[in-house]
């Protein structure tokens, strides 16, 4: 090869880097929040209802027993504890963005400021996966404890055909079966029934999930109170059942229950979905702050009741879709019973709401950023008088709600998902694709803390946006509202980093395929659609060295 043509490949290969890692700035960031001038819905109360409504449900009421009985044993203990600390380095890392970056999006906006476009395409498209297979996942688990409540209370046992999805997953072999069943008719149902709601008020719907999620959480509390009693000690034994080859039991079987298990956790990222419609003075404290809150409190109910489904019964009989039923069945309290399968059966409810808040909210910041359709970005605004007057005018107040068309695609193929897929599948598929949207997050933190991207001063070629006396500009970490991370070091990202690729590697192999196939598929449509399409490129390219007004004119 000639010093010339070498030199051609390297200006190539140069701009292809530019082009994949072009980054939203800051200044970039703040001026698309000063451009929101919604007032939104939702307070402090409100964000953890939402993180505790999407935590607190398949994985504890479904999950946990699969894990259990199939892999981990009595150790699923361990395994809840493994999985909680994966998820509170995570947790950490995205309190830090949610605290610097302000808009929906959630890691794929985070990754988009740090990595670059293509990284945060990558992320955008497996939250796709993620959350569609979560609601999916959810609404089936939400199908089998509504069947089991009809049978205990009317002794009306539902159809089979219409309680499972017509394929089978088989975890042992990792193979397909048919089911001889239609489709799972509850859980398309409550998917449907959901998205309206969500299309008809946001306001409306976060109140109806805090009251769900208070429910939800007295009657775990509940539970574990009344079940102690009964706890028998030889069911802890042995601790780490012997390996039966594979991942079946042994150390093993305990690390391939922290994957699954790891489910249980996931949803505290949903909070970040919503900083659009967050009270807008407060994003900065309530963002990170409500995503500690919800997780730590989500810890320690996952702790005593994982301990007491072990304590009640054989770990080998929890291999159901509905363990905490079974367990409450063999205390003998039939008032107990009840009440369990109807915190369950509302429980779930509540995390099918929030998944469906969130994934709708991913695909409209894409579609805002030009990477999917625009139809996907349109939203509906409700215009509300303030209190306050001024000269005997009300101000009216623009409150941003449903991005309705992302959240009529989102029902439909949710829908779908949920009546047509087998659970053990979707599970696996949700967790898988979390760990990489956390591992992509700790990444991006490290990558700050060499950058410095964020730091406190404006940017050479922006106005006065960062100055807290510039009369256009939005203060920077001078807001007293603003959350602190903890540790000034690279510890807590590095060891997430260690922590999500441990937990990636111990997931199936063929969950892993099914990953990758997923990120093929997105790869084709970035390069065919969203590389050609993307505002900010666009916007970069026309006006270099200018000041960029995402999703409207450039700056002058």
């Amino acid at each position: 090869m000639t010093k010339l043509n070498r030199h051609r490949v390297l200006e190539v290969i140069k701009k292809v880097w530019n082009r994949l890692t072009l980054m939203k700035s800051r200044t970039e960031i703040e001026i698309e929040i000063k451009k929101e001038k919604s007032e939104g819905p939702l307070n402090f109360f409100h964000l953890n209802t939402i993180g505790l409504g999407a935590i607190i449900g398949a994985g504890i009421f479904v999950l946990s027993g699969n894990a259990a009985a199939n892999f981990a044993g009595p150790s699923v203990i361990i395994s809840f504890l493994i999985a909680a600390i994966a998820a509170f380095l995570a947790a950490l890392s995205y309190a830090q963005m949610a605290s610097m970056v302000q808009i929906s999006g959630s890691s794929y906006s985070y990754v988009y400021t740090t990595m670059g476009e293509f990284c945060a395409w990558l992320v955008g498209w497996d939250l796709c996966l993620e959350y569609i297979c979560a609601v999916a996942t959810v609404s089936i688990s939400w199908s089998a404890y509504v069947a089991a409540f009809f049978q205990t209370i009317f002794q009306i046992e539902v159809e089979q055909r219409i309680l499972l999805a017509p394929i089978g997953w088989n975890e042992t072999s990792q193979a397909f079966y048919l089911t001889d069943s239609y489709f799972n008719l509850p859980a398309m149902i409550i998917v449907f029934i959901s998205s309206a709601l969500l299309l008809y008020d946001l306001r409306i719907t976060a109140i109806v999930n805090s009251i769900i999620v208070v429910f939800k959480v007295v009657v775990l509390l509940v539970f574990v109170c009344a079940s102690i009693k009964f706890i028998n000690p030889n069911n802890y034994h042995p601790f780490i059942p012997q390996s039966e080859g594979g991942q079946k039991y042994g150390v093993t079987g305990m690390f391939h229950g922290t994957t699954i298990i790891f489910f249980a956790f996931i949803g505290f990222d949903a909070i970040t979905t919503t900083a659009q419609e967050t009270t807008r003075n407060k994003k900065k404290l309530y963002l990170p702050l409500s995503i500690i809150t919800s997780l730590s409190i989500s810890t320690i109910l996952y702790v005593g009741i994982v301990s007491i489904l072990i304590g009640l019964v054989p770990y080998k009989q929890l291999s159901i879709k509905n363990p905490i039923s079974v367990v409450t069945r063999a205390t003998g309290m039939k008032w107990l019973e009840i009440l369990v399968d109807l915190g369950a059966i509302f429980g779930l409810m509540s995390v099918i709401l929030v998944n469906l808040i969130a994934q709708p909210r991913i695909v409209h910041r894409m579609a805002k950023d030009g990477l999917l359709p625009e139809w996907f970005s349109k939203e509906r605004q409700k215009k509300q008088k303030q209190k306050i007057k001024t000269d005997d005018v009300a101000p009216v107040a623009v409150i941003r709600d449903a991005p309705y068309t992302a959240t009529i695609f989102s029902g439909i193929v949710c829908t779908l998902f949920s009546g047509f897929l087998p659970i053990e599948l979707l599970g696996d598929l949700t967790s898988i694709g979390i760990l990489f949207a956390y591992l992509m997050v700790h990444i991006g933190i490290i990558i700050l803390f060499f950058t410095n991207r964020f730091k406190d001063k404006a940017d050479n070629n922006s106005p006065n946006i960062d100055k807290p006396n510039s009369p256009d500009g939005v203060a920077y970490s001078s807001d007293q509202n603003t959350f602190e991370f903890p540790s000034k070091t690279l510890f807590i990202p590095i060891i997430g980093v260690v922590s999500c690729i441990f937990l990636l590697n111990a997931s199936f192999r063929w969950t892993q395929i099914r990953f990758g196939i997923w990120t093929v598929i997105g790869l084709i449509i970035y390069f065919c659609y969203s590389m050609n399409n993307s505002k900010l490129w666009k916007n970069k390219h026309a006006n270099l060295g200018a000041p960029i007004d995402l999703h409207g004119a450039p700056r002058s």
